[in-house]
């Protein structure tokens, strides 16, 4: 079974749908928000356990989690300073930065045992830990390890920053509110058409915090940072009408410094909103997007891998799969009204049109375990199909007459599909078979008439690229990482010329720096023990660059944080400085021959042009 598919908890009532009778969560669980505090009524979870900017303080009931345990660290300090009842995790168990002085009752990490940055006092009842223990170097030589059985080794760091130092400080009190703060759960917002999937009270309570903020008030808003987005791009959206910049840069510096989690966005949206640039699409709730149009990354693709985009050997249409359908009739959205009326047993979930002609509507019938039975799919209010499936995502191009959703199997977690539909019949047009699990579906607009129409990859990573036919187009069934976990293997087992080919490819793909550092040490290692001067003559050139990346990146990131830390005024103005100093792709003008920048500018003023004339 896969976990690739975290499920969000913001309460406990959250926590205890997930629960079966015998008190185990059988997929990963990520904490977000402020009002859960303790896991209580859980006793295993069988995926990995996450916490992003939560304010939890302790795993409870908790005992033992399958996979990873982690926190995530961004605008709010971890409250979270013991374990609870917990004794056994499967995968890595990563405390780093957060308060812990004691492990108490645990005794089994599967993984590595991350306690980089912890004042650690007492192991408790740590038994073994399957990899490493990692540590701050001012603890060496103070704690007592011989009872614990470590199979790889205990690690020191010099451990001169801390996730803590990112948080924002000298942040302004925040006022308790005069109304009660409705949950409204982490969804990603691109523009103030979020507040279109707001219900009626969380609506409510939005108008309440925009004329607080207004009125020259700032509530807390119980970490429901949709809230502050929203505010944030209607502030923008007001700007565009009254074109006052230095009310809207007052505006925006106000909320960014009371609400830090929107820091990262607001100089590129008021950068567009500056220039005239429309306003970009929401493209719906719940992280299940309509309309998405990816052919920047795909022309991407195509420059830096033109081989992938070639027609695979044999391409032909995809294998029909078995869906129950049914057509367009006027009895059709009684029936929908049915499913929903028993709460208990359905979930409705309705997403944005892409175009004024289509609303689509997913609902969800499960069984008494949470898990889901099929799901029914209708547009305009009109059911189309039932799928004996969960629906994992949608996308759609409305000109072209199509509608993708990309199922995951009800009875195995590990099986996904694509489904192809005629938007104004629901005839279904094709189903692919078997598709690797945990991938992103994609839709490329120009796919039509170019070389694809969907992308479905792992990542940055592309798995298969097909037509709006269902063609395969092209196939790449590999990533750098598993690459490097293939050479791995290979280097255990003596397979030192297959070991050395794959270490060679994993350097040519998108993969972290560190990690191509690692590789080419395992080359270096290779090149000694085959005795082959000329692989280690390459490495040695190519050790030397990726550190010298390395240093880059540092500076590069140290850079960044310290132009994030000015004031936003600040930043625009270094941002305006830096375009005037580019084309209008980005390249630096004095690095590029006269016939190149005249070229870009060019293009870019003939692509503004198209923008505001409406065309595509």
């Amino acid at each position: 079974m896969s976990y690739s598919d975290p499920k969000d908890v913001y309460t406990t009532e959250d926590l205890m749908r997930l629960v079966k009778s015998d008190g185990t969560i059988h997929t990963s669980v990520t904490i977000r928000g402020e009002y859960l505090r303790e896991i209580s009524g859980v006793e295993k979870i069988a995926g990995s356990l996450g916490s992003v900017d939560s304010k939890l303080e302790s795993f409870g009931s908790l005992e033992e989690v399958g996979g990873d345990v982690w926190f995530s660290i961004h605008t709010v300090a971890p409250l979270m300073k013991e374990l609870g009842q917990l004794k056994t995790v499967g995968g890595d168990l990563r405390l780093n930065d957060l308060n812990i002085r004691s492990l108490g009752g645990l005794r089994r990490v599967g993984g590595n045992l991350n306690l980089r940055n912890v004042m650690i006092e007492d192991f408790g009842s740590l038994e073994c830990v399957g990899r490493n223990i990692l540590l701050s170097k001012s603890l060496q030589g103070k704690l007592d390890l011989s009872g614990i059985e470590v199979a790889g080794k205990v690690k020191y760091f010099n451990d001169t920053k801390s996730r803590l130092d990112d948080i924002p400080k000298n942040q302004p009190t925040l006022a308790e509110p005069e109304i009660p703060v409705p949950l409204w759960k982490k969804t990603y917002a691109y523009s103030v058409a979020i507040l279109d999937s707001a219900d009626a009270g969380q609506q409510e309570f939005y108008y309440y915090f925009k004329q607080t903020f207004l009125d020259g008030r700032l509530i807390d808003v119980r970490g429901n940072s949709n809230y502050v987005f929203a505010l944030m791009f209607d502030l923008i959206r007001d700007f565009r009408k009254h074109r006052d910049e230095q009310l809207v840069v007052r505006q925006l510096t106000e909320l960014e410094t009371a609400y830090p989690v929107i820091q990262r966005y607001t100089e590129e949206n008021l950068t567009a909103a500056i220039k005239g640039k429309p306003e970009r699409p929401d493209i719906g709730s719940g992280g299940i997007a309509i309309s998405i149009d990816v052919g920047e990354v795909l022309d991407n693709l195509r420059s830096e891998h033109p081989h992938l985009f070639e027609p695979a050997e044999g391409a032909d249409a995809l294998e029909s799969g078995d869906a129950e359908e049914v057509q367009f009739n006027d009895n059709d959205y009684e029936e929908f009204e049915d499913k929903e009326d028993d709460a208990e047993d359905v979930e409705r979930f309705e997403f944005p049109p892409a175009d004024p002609l289509y609303t689509v509507v997913l609902i969800e019938t499960r069984d008494d375990d949470y898990n889901c039975l099929e799901t029914s799919v209708a547009i305009n209010e009109k059911t189309f199909a039932v799928l004996k499936a969960r629906v994992n995502s949608i996308r759609s191009d409305v000109s072209a007459d199509r509608l993708f959703i990309q199922t995951m199997h009800s009875e195995n977690e590990d099986s996904f599909s694509i489904f192809c539909f005629e938007l104004s019949t629901g005839r279904r047009l094709w189903q692919t078979g078997n598709i690797p699990p945990g991938g992103s579906l994609y839709v490329d607009k120009a796919g039509r008439s170019v070389e694809a129409g969907l992308t479905y990859g792992l990542e940055e990573n592309y798995l298969v690229l097909l037509d709006y036919d269902g063609n395969i187009l092209g196939r790449n069934f590999g990533s750098g990482y598993e690459m490097i976990s293939a050479a791995e293997e290979g280097f255990k087992n003596n397979e030192f010329e297959k070991a050395k080919e794959l270490f060679l490819q994993a350097l040519e793909t998108k993969i972290s720096t560190n990690t191509k550092i690692k590789a080419a040490k395992k080359l270096a290692r290779i090149g000694k023990l085959m005795g082959d001067e000329e692989l280690l003559a390459q490495i040695a050139v190519q050790s030397s660059s990726l550190e010298s990346d390395k240093e880059a990146e540092k500076t590069r990131r140290a850079n960044r944080a310290a132009e994030q830390a000015l004031p936003l005024a600040e930043r625009l103005s270094k941002r305006s400085q830096v375009e005037d100093d580019e084309d209008d792709e980005g390249h630096n003008i004095s690095e590029l021959s006269e016939d190149e920048a005249g070229k870009n500018q060019y293009w870019g003023k003939r692509w503004k042009q198209i923008e505001e004339e409406g065309g595509s």
